[in-house]
């Protein structure tokens, strides 16, 4: 996959007959291939970012118990983009804008640095944004049910995006195929206080992958551990624990060459 090879003719929200064309031929090929080949290597390019109401919010820290690092907690890998000095850009995301198989926010992913400057310097992004505006939209996105995800490594992302099982050729592949190679899941799931609990199904409502039944028993094989279920619970019964200690590559080039060694023949 190259980044930015499908994106970038939807960027702007393009929806001229040559954009429409265009987006039916990438359906024809998801639908024929791309859907079950994507990312043939056993190394993910891809991973998902666990979100909690801890870590969305821009005004709370963290104790010593619930912290964790950096590289999987939105709010510091957003943060420690923007000390060094790197923009941040509101891009309209192409997956929603080609496919139009949901409703959900269109303004929603988050291009960062070089990725940033790109998108702004050529007008196709929607506006620059700060921190305070990028967390806001962000935790928007998660309480419209999307799915937080970046590049598999721990700093040096070029992109947040805010994805759905409807159009996000990613997420449409795990859920369709059962193609498990195209990202990673977070290292963290849900833990549910039965005490606490209402029955409302708000979990069962949001999660795009149904490990919630409408019993709200935790199905795990079919969890990302993305974190809507904790963000949109209101009363709180719900919080990420982590379950795994999987650590991604370090950077762009290190996750690329794990990529490339792990190809699965």
């Amino acid at each position: 996959p190259i980044f930015g090879f499908f994106e970038i003719p939807f960027s702007d929200g393009r929806t001229d007959p040559e954009a429409r064309e265009l987006a039916k031929l990438w359906e024809d090929f998801f639908d024929k291939d791309l859907g079950q080949s994507l990312s043939p290597s056993s190394y993910k390019f891809a991973r998902v970012i666990p979100a909690t109401t801890r870590t969305i919010s821009i005004d709370q820290k963290l104790d010593e118990k619930s912290a964790i690092l950096n590289w999987e907690n939105v709010k510091e890998y957003v943060e420690s983009a923007v000390k060094k000095g790197k923009k941040l850009a509101l891009l309209k995301c192409s997956c929603r804008i080609a496919f139009q198989n949901c409703d959900r926010p269109v303004e929603g992913c988050i291009a960062i640095g070089s990725a940033a400057d790109y998108f702004l310097h050529r007008k196709k992004a929607v506006k620059e944004l700060d921190l305070t505006e990028a967390l806001d939209t962000l935790k928007k996105n998660l309480q419209a049910g999307l799915v937080l995800t970046t590049n598999n490594l721990q700093f040096g992302g070029d992109f947040i995006c805010s994805c759905c099982t409807c159009c996000c050729v990613m997420l449409r592949s795990v859920k369709r195929y059962g193609n498990q190679n195209v990202i990673e899941k977070s290292n963290y799931i849900p833990k549910i206080d039965r005490d606490q609990c209402t029955e409302c199904k708000m979990c069962v409502d949001m999660c795009q992958f149904g490990a919630w039944t409408n019993d709200i028993e935790f199905i795990k094989d079919k969890c990302v551990g993305c974190g809507v279920c904790e963000v949109n619970c209101p009363v709180e019964a719900i919080s990420m624990e982590k379950e795994k200690d999987l650590v991604p590559a370090k950077n762009a080039r290190e996750m690329w060459e794990k990529v490339a060694a792990t190809v699965i023949e």
